[in-house]
């Protein structure tokens, strides 16, 4: 199944306009055949200082749906999280802010990655054709 992998924060301006349309995403006929994946990230202004508890009620309360929620993490430098290292690397574009997504084949190839100035509605045709690819790989 291909995913889509986000890092988020809860206190950012692009916090309700994305995690809205990740909602939405998710209670969606393309929720159903598309890993949501949310990895929370402090890097950028300070806008996630939250413990996982508290992004976890945060995130339940506001804007529910069926995601994966790892850890907080960092998404660049020394410390980046493997993860972003192999997302950075394979789209060969490095989260500046918040709201990074990446889109991922169900094989593992990331097909392509957008800043948080694009939105997941922008995407949409790249989310249809990855869960297209998906079904046909499956038959």
């Amino acid at each position: 199944m291909p995913s889509l992998v986000v890092n988020v924060a809860s206190h950012c301006g692009f916090t309700d306009c994305h995690y809205t349309s990740l909602m939405k995403l998710s209670q969606s006929y393309l929720g159903e055949k598309l890993n949501i994946i949310l990895f929370p990230c402090n890097q950028f202004g300070n806008q996630e200082p939250g413990t996982m508890e508290e992004i976890q009620a945060f995130i339940r309360s506001n804007y529910p749906g069926d995601y994966i929620l790892f850890n907080k993490v960092d998404v660049v430098g020394e410390n980046a999280d493997p993860v972003f290292d192999f997302l950075s690397d394979s789209a060969d574009k490095e989260p500046t802010w918040n709201f990074w997504k990446y889109l991922v084949a169900s094989d593992g190839t990331v097909i392509d990655g957008w800043g948080p100035w694009v939105s997941v509605e922008d995407i949409e045709q790249y989310l249809v054709a990855a869960t297209q690819m998906s079904s046909r790989d499956e038959l």
